[in-house]
């Protein structure tokens, strides 16, 4: 199959994006079933003993394992046996080598049926489930931080390591959710606390998650907040957004920055880190996808590109407003900005209005 994220060239390349739900609805079935659990690092099991393990048809189940097989997910020997590939023994096996991203699927499996309703809200402007990010449900917000820790996991040491921190010491984390990246900054920077600022049901999570982590987790700290309403506290020498304004509307994320502003510490180091567009906002091809996820879960998100928020940024008095596009994945970069010299702050005040940030809080449609 050719890669998803370049423009197709003919006319097997659209069938074969056309066809890539046999694919997802395969590695998503599989991993919902425990397939890839019950096989384990180093099982070998025939169709008939993994469809008895995972209580299966035997047919059926051969059926998925050989489509996973073909997918290389899964091997199948001479003798009809069925083993995990190297990628799904590292990452889709709980205790695995490699960050497990079992979580990532199951949460996966939440966007489905939202996604086959984007022509009613692309018809409507409305979300196609409620937005609340998944905070209502409490086994939806378990999946969805356990799913961010997943992807976190694979990026954050890569962008500990290359974003410069050194010489500060207090680190808010805002929206941290499972504080992936709290914990590998705290790692890179043994001088560094970290607070994580999210709401109480995520903060449950996090707390399992920091726990784990026994050689940084007295240097972090969790602070339930719901930053439209609550005081961020501080100053901090660094806040960090991380995949946040892609979930609210304009309005709601012009007054988180100005929040922010007034939360750091005069040269403050802002880090929006989050899917960026050209300013045609074509490009990267992911992050104008992820756009259309933004529509069919939340009340007025989307993806932003680098020059909206450098407006935005340089009109609330942050300066030296840098793109750092770092190689990651998906078209996931940084947008750096240093907060006002203490005498540059400008007087509190509510952001500019405009008129998508005026719009009316809408119900999802049903």
């Amino acid at each position: 199959m050719s890669d998803l994220w370049s423009a197709p060239t003919t006319p097997e390349q659209v069938i074969d994006r056309a066809n890539v739900l046999f694919t997802t609805q395969a590695l998503l079935t599989a991993n919902r079933m425990g397939v890839f659990q019950a096989l384990g690092k180093e099982g070998r099991k025939d169709a008939a003993a993994l469809a008895k393990e995972v209580k299966a048809d035997a047919r059926a189940l051969s059926m998925l394992a050989d489509a996973l097989a073909g997918l290389g997910y899964l091997t199948k020997d001479a003798k009809g046996r069925y083993a995990n590939s190297l990628i799904a023994r590292k990452h889709l096996v709980s205790g695995g080598e490699g960050a497990y991203l079992g979580d990532y699927l199951r949460f996966q499996d939440l966007l489905w049926e939202p996604w086959g309703k984007l022509e009613d809200a692309v018809r409507s402007g409305r979300s196609t489930r409620p937005a609340d990010m998944y905070q209502t449900n409490q086994d939806e917000t378990r999946r969805f931080i356990r799913a961010m820790h997943s992807t976190a996991s694979l990026n954050d040491p890569f962008l500990a390591a290359r974003l410069d921190l050194g010489g500060r010491h207090t680190l808010a984390d805002v929206g941290g959710g499972p504080g992936t990246f709290a914990i590998h900054f705290a790692k890179q920077y043994p001088e560094l606390r970290a607070t994580v600022l999210d709401l109480p049901g995520t903060l449950e999570v996090t707390k399992e998650i920091v726990s784990e982590e026994p050689s940084v987790k007295e240097r972090i700290t969790l602070k339930p907040c719901d930053f439209s309403r609550d005081d961020l506290g501080g100053p901090y020498d660094v806040a960090l957004v991380s995949h946040i304004i892609h979930g609210h509307d304009d309005h709601r994320v012009q007054s988180l920055l100005m929040k922010l502003r007034d939360a750091l510490s005069p040269n403050g180091l802002l880090l929006v880190h989050d899917f960026f567009t050209e300013s045609q906002k074509t490009v990267p091809a992911f992050a104008s996808l992820f756009a259309l996820n933004m529509l069919i879960s939340t009340d007025g998100g989307r993806t932003w590109s680098f020059d909206e928020l450098k407006q935005v940024l340089e009109g609330l008095g942050y300066r030296d407003v840098e793109w750092k596009r770092l190689g990651q994945p998906r078209g996931l970069s940084v947008v750096s900005a240093v907060s006002p010299r203490m005498d540059d702050k400008p007087a509190k005040q509510a952001p500019a209005s405009s008129e998508s940030s005026l719009r009316p809080r809408r119900p999802p449609l049903q």
